[in-house]
């Protein structure tokens, strides 16, 4: 939880300074879900 709460404040300032948000979005929920996936698959 600690790396997503610190990575996803980043992720939202990216899309909001991109024209296109949407992509940007859809980047973040996979990353936040990869990131998850990744941390259950570890423990």
């Amino acid at each position: 939880h600690a790396m997503v709460a610190y990575f996803h404040p980043q992720l939202i300032a990216q899309a909001q300074s991109k024209p296109k948000p949407g992509p940007s979005i859809d980047q973040m929920i996979d990353f936040v879900l990869a990131g998850l996936g990744a941390n259950k698959s570890a423990s």
